[in-house]
């Protein structure tokens, strides 16, 4: 049986042999280059596939392996059959000879590997109204992405996580609807930090359990600190996925982000952390509630402790 990089490479050489083409014009192509964290990049390629579809172009990702996010796309999910191409670009030495040698590459391949539209301006431009659907009459358009710059009203595109992740994720929650999800995010995501606090959480789940006594929660927390809380808290209720390592630049950290991402998923709800992208993927991914705990109505929200007012300082 093949694997999902069996599968991506075989695609890829399909690709190549054909010209490029598919049965389409040769330059018919959208490339999607997928930014950031795992639900950033999961985001842009909800969008990406579903502006593919619309605008006829076979969908080229471009996955960057770096300190970020360290494992391969291949080696997360199966590879869908709307990405014509993965492109998988190592991003963990940056000497200058790497940097040169993939400036060539990405000029000598065909269609060339431009650098496109911008992630930020592609934010400006949903801001503005701008009909996405436009960039199809570009040649070989590129798109840097790392929101939900498109289709935001779809369904959530069907990412499949390779069979061993799968496995370990319906360990992790046997039966969907059984548990209450938890997200509490910490480390370097500031406005969780900042505005959603772990007294929240504890009153939020204090609260479900008086309602139900026989209520029982899957916590996912990049926190080891907010885990032990929260198990001494509610003893015989919390369970969790085991973790094996938390550093994101590492693949088996990314792994254990998708074995929890979709465990948390099929929870019949989620509290979850202020401005996280993981609590908004999960609840769309399992298309259910998500409750984003917040002490501030609207608070302004810092990304960097050095843009952070004058006297403000984080929480450990």
């Amino acid at each position: 049986m093949n694997s999902s990089r069996d599968i991506a490479v075989n695609r890829q050489a399909t690709w190549r042999m054909s010209g490029g083409s598919f049965g389409r014009d040769r330059c018919a192509l959208l490339t999607i280059i997928a930014a950031n964290g795992l639900c950033n990049r999961l985001f842009a390629l909800h969008s990406a596939a579903a502006l593919a579809a619309d605008i006829g172009h076979p969908l080229r990702v471009v996955w960057t392996r770096n300190r970020a996010l360290g494992a391969r796309f291949e080696d997360l999910f199966e590879v869908p059959d709307a990405f014509c191409e993965i492109v998988t670009l190592e991003r963990r030495v940056l000497r200058l000879s790497d940097r040169l040698r993939e400036e060539a590459w990405r000029y000598t391949r065909w269609p060339p590997l431009k650098r496109g539209t911008s992630a930020h301006d592609v934010i400006a431009l949903g801001k503005q109204g701008f009909d996405f659907r436009q960039i199809g009459q570009q040649r070989n358009p590129t798109l840097q992405a790392f929101t939900l710059f498109y289709g935001r009203e779809r369904p959530f595109f069907r990412f499949r996580p390779v069979a061993h992740l799968q496995t370990r994720i319906d360990a992790a929650v046997p039966e969907v609807d059984s548990h209450i999800g938890v997200h509490i995010r910490r480390t370097d995501h500031l406005p969780s930090r900042m505005y959603s606090p772990n007294g929240l959480f504890i009153d939020a789940m204090t609260r479900t359990v008086e309602t139900d006594p026989e209520a029982r929660f899957f916590l996912c927390t990049d926190c080891p600190r907010e885990e032990v809380r929260l198990s001494e808290a509610f003893p015989g209720r919390v369970v969790t996925a085991p973790k094996r390592s938390l550093d994101r630049g590492q693949d088996t950290a990314i792994e254990d982000a998708v074995v929890d991402l979709f465990a948390l998923s099929r929870c019949n709800r989620i509290i979850g952390s202020l401005a996280s992208t993981f609590s908004q993927a999960a609840g769309r991914i399992g298309e259910i509630l998500v409750t984003h705990l917040s002490n501030v109505d609207r608070p302004p929200l810092y990304w960097r402790e050095r843009d952070l007012p004058r006297g403000v300082t984080p929480p450990d």
